[in-house]
Parts: C-alpha cells; sequence; structure tokens
C-alpha cells in the first residue's frame, strides 16, 4: 500500500534508488506489477501514481511524508533522477499529466531540458 511505502521510504529514503541483485529499482519493480494489473483500473492507477511520485520524492532527496498532489510535477521528477526510473515509467507519467511536458519547474526547466541534458538518453533503455 502506499502508506507503507511512505513508511519505508521515510526509514530509508536512499533505498528508493538501490537496485536488487537482478539490477532493479523499486521503480522497475513497480512499473513490472503494474503491467500485470489487468486492464484499466482506475484505483489501481491512481496507487501506482502515488508510489511513483513518492518513489520518486525519495530519490531525489525530497520529503515523503505525505503523498504529493496532481500538481508536484512528477514528470520533471521521472527525468531528473536518471537511469533510476524506467522509460516505461516516464512514458506512463507523460501519458498521465500531458500539460507537464509544456510546464516549468522551479528552476525554470521543461522536462525537455532534463531529458535533453541526461545521459540516459540512449537506445538501450
Amino acid at each position: 500500500s502506499v502508506e507503507v511505502l511512505a513508511a519505508l521510504l521515510r526509514r530509508h529514503p536512499d533505498a528508493a534508488a538501490a537496485r536488487n541483485n537482478l539490477g532493479r529499482s523499486p521503480l522497475d519493480l513497480l512499473y513490472r506489477a503494474a503491467k500485470r494489473t489487468p486492464g484499466p483500473l482506475p484505483e489501481a492507477e491512481r496507487e501506482n501514481h502515488a508510489k511513483t511520485a513518492l518513489l520518486l520524492r525519495a530519490a531525489r532527496g525530497e520529503s515523503v511524508l505525505d503523498v504529493p498532489g496532481e500538481d508536484w510535477p512528477v514528470l520533471h521528477a521521472s527525468l531528473d533522477v536518471g537511469k533510476a526510473c524506467p522509460l516505461p515509467i516516464v512514458y506512463f507519467l507523460l501519458q498521465r499529466h500531458p500539460r507537464h511536458a509544456r510546464r516549468t519547474d522551479r528552476r525554470r526547466r521543461l522536462p525537455l531540458h532534463l531529458a535533453a541534458a541526461s545521459p540516459r538518453c540512449d537506445r538501450r533503455d
């Protein structure tokens, strides 16, 4: 649940970017679990979105004390954490928040700025 994930991240926020023995981050595992969810279930999608936002906040060193709302720049965060966030999650977030593609963060950067500056922009991901 989102609450359990938040409690774990409050205790160990660095775990958000840690990889297991197969090289998968918690975001990779969340994406794999979401892919196995049958059909479009709005409640499951909301929970996956909340979990993704929490993991991204922790990976960026931000507070995980509360679940960020829809206005939090989750697309920016997904690009800002580098390879810790799998590209399918970036695509999922872009589909869910298309307006965020035109939105700037507090440093006046668009998601495109972050993607262009990222070393992760290769075809192997």
